[in-house]
């Protein structure tokens, strides 16, 4: 996965926290067919993250790629740029290109406006991002801040 390494080094870039990139191949039924919060939660802890059983958003591409910008550009705690705005962009957009048309894409809570609240896969003070899969992959792309 050429993609996703160049992405983790273009991540190294955001000045605050700590990002998780990881994409891997998947087996077992299309999206749709199964529990996609058990995919998920299965997922996340192989990766070390807590499960939320079940507190999973479903989020549009759209959405998902939106939120993916908007937590790489600032950091969580205090607003201020981590990233700058287009490269943030670019990796959000790379990151969600990665995976079909039909993927389905997911996220710990609200990060789109000013009162944000979530649920958290780690011990950070504030994590956000998304996990994303389709019928040949999962994927995380995951942000951890601290005040």
């Amino acid at each position: 996965m050429e993609v996703v390494q160049r992405l983790q080094g273009d991540l190294s870039q955001r000045s605050a926290g700590r990002t998780h990139c990881n994409v891997t191949q998947r087996t077992g039924c299309p999206p749709g067919q199964v529990n996609e919060t058990e995919i998920i939660d299965d997922y996340v802890a192989t990766l070390g993250f807590s499960t939320l059983r079940g507190k999973w958003i479903a989020i549009d591409r759209t959405v998902a790629q939106s939120l993916l910008t908007v937590v790489l550009h600032k950091d969580l705690a205090y607003k201020m740029e981590a990233m700058t705005l287009d490269f943030a962009s670019t990796a959000a957009k790379c990151f969600i290109d990665i995976f079909s048309k039909e993927a389905r894409f997911f996220t710990n809570g609200t990060w789109l406006n000013d009162t944000a609240g979530w649920t958290p896969i780690t011990n950070a003070t504030f994590d956000a991002g998304v996990v994303a899969f389709d019928e040949l992959q999962i994927g995380v792309l995951w942000v951890e801040d601290e005040d």
